[in-house]
């Protein structure tokens, strides 16, 4: 039976101008006297409120794998992916486990887990980040009422080293590009991703349709930013030969290892490391943070100031300028003018394989005592390894 809203007394509680409201009112009147009783006797026991709440999610399998379905529309594909990972790995070394009996020291096994796997600290960082992560979602959805991660410290997250390609390494792949015949396209578009900046990501969706007026113009596949890149000449160059777009991002770095091996480059090429080069590259030539934050299509500076610590060219040359030019042109003898044409070489030598001249001095000083004369050329900075 239905009624409708006039037929209904709020206040009384009771239904009114209806042909059945008399055994309406005494079906209503009988509910409510169950409900009462339901409280009465959930009280008197200690177990409070009227009806005990219907157990949510309990299980962190379940929980997770419901999280990632709704994070799945916010996320990309390739965090959706890394994600999923996570949970997989912690499945693997918990299968079953409610989110209520999470503990400090559970984390901290899950954490010998992940090193007993051989994962590296960054690794196991975001691992647990991920728990972490799923753990206060429970919290903030009143799956869980406290935080049972509390008193637990993850392992920190250690800022990897940003390789990239000096101005020499690139000419050695444009050399590669001319001369070789296999793998010229990968090269190519490795060499695109150097003098644009553009991730692998927008590589694989890139067509001429992007250039308008003398620039790619495209909105990123991450960060979901407008971007717009003037050609400039050496891009132009690498544009006119672009063959297929890339398919997959693990065959193109198995065929950029394959690049670097025959070019002589002591260096993973990557898509990333491509990114990064253009980005030296660019903060090395003058241009500003901003100007570059907003070519790479970054949301915030903070991401681009990571480019801006491995490079100190520019401000090398600035302080040059301002003291160098008039004091190294004189020396007090003969003997003082070699040492300190040695030194400027060594460290000329350091820029142009962008090694921090101060810190491979240090270093180098802290080793020499304990190398043979016939290893000391391993020190050089051309063959430096820290």
């Amino acid at each position: 039976m239905s009624i409708l809203p006039e037929q209904f007394d709020a206040v009384k509680r009771e239904v009114i101008k209806h042909p059945n409201k008399v055994l309406m009112n005494a079906s209503i009147r009988a509910k409510m006297a169950e409900i009462e009783a339901n409280y009465v006797e959930h009280s008197l026991s200690g177990r409070g409120g009227l009806l005990p709440k219907k157990e949510k999610v309990l299980y962190f399998n379940e929980y997770a794998t419901m999280k990632l379905k709704e994070w799945e529309r916010r996320d990309s594909p390739g965090t959706s992916r890394h994600k999923l990972s996570y949970l997989k790995k912690f499945n693997e070394f918990k299968s079953k486990i409610r989110l209520t009996e999470f503990t400090p020291d559970l984390l901290r096994q899950y954490e010998d887990y992940c090193r007993d796997l051989g994962n590296g600290t960054n690794t196991i960082w975001s691992s647990l980040k991920f728990v972490k992560t799923v753990i206060n979602s429970a919290v903030n959805d009143n799956v869980i009422a406290n935080n049972p991660m509390k008193g637990y410290k993850n392992t920190s997250y250690q800022s990897p080293q940003r390789l990239f390609l000096t101005e020499v390494e690139i000419n050695k792949l444009e050399k590669f590009v001319l001369e070789s015949n296999s793998f010229v396209n990968e090269a190519n578009w490795f060499l695109f991703s150097c003098y644009c900046g553009l991730r692998f990501g927008d590589l694989v969706t890139f067509n001429r349709s992007c250039i308008i007026d003398g620039r790619i113009i495209l909105r990123t596949s991450k960060a979901k930013t407008d971007v717009s890149i003037k050609i400039h000449p050496k891009l132009k160059a690498v544009i006119d030969r672009l063959g297929p777009n890339l398919t997959t991002n693990e065959d193109y770095n198995r065929k950029l290892k394959l690049i670097a091996s025959a070019c002589g480059i002591d260096k993973p090429l990557t898509s990333h490391l491509a990114r990064h080069s253009f980005s030296v590259l660019c903060l090395n030539k003058g241009i500003s943070m901003e100007s570059v934050s907003k070519i790479l299509g970054h949301t915030s500076n903070r991401t681009t100031q990571i480019y801006a610590k491995v490079t100190n060219l520019k401000l090398d040359d600035e302080i040059e300028k301002a003291l160098g030019r008039k004091n190294y042109l004189f020396a007090g003898s003969h003997e003082a003018a070699q040492r300190g044409a040695m030194l400027y070489s060594l460290f000329a030598t350091c820029r142009l394989h962008y090694i921090n001249p101060t810190e491979w001095l240090v270093d180098v000083l802290s080793k020499i005592k304990n190398y043979k004369i016939n290893q000391i050329e391993e020190l050089l900075p051309q063959n430096y390894k820290k």
